[in-house]
């Protein structure tokens, strides 16, 4: 049997993440954006 080398055993452990849950992490960053820049428009303390 072959040894694996260090990146491929790095990679194997790895799983694709879905596109739905891209999108959710993604939604995710951008509600906290958006909720951020209306605190300060809004001149309200988080």
């Amino acid at each position: 049997m072959k040894q694996m080398a260090f990146a491929d055993a790095g990679f194997a452990g790895k799983r694709k993440q879905p596109h739905k849950e891209l999108f959710l992490i993604d939604n995710r960053a951008l509600c906290t954006l958006l909720l951020d820049l209306a605190a300060v428009a809004l001149a309200v303390p988080l």
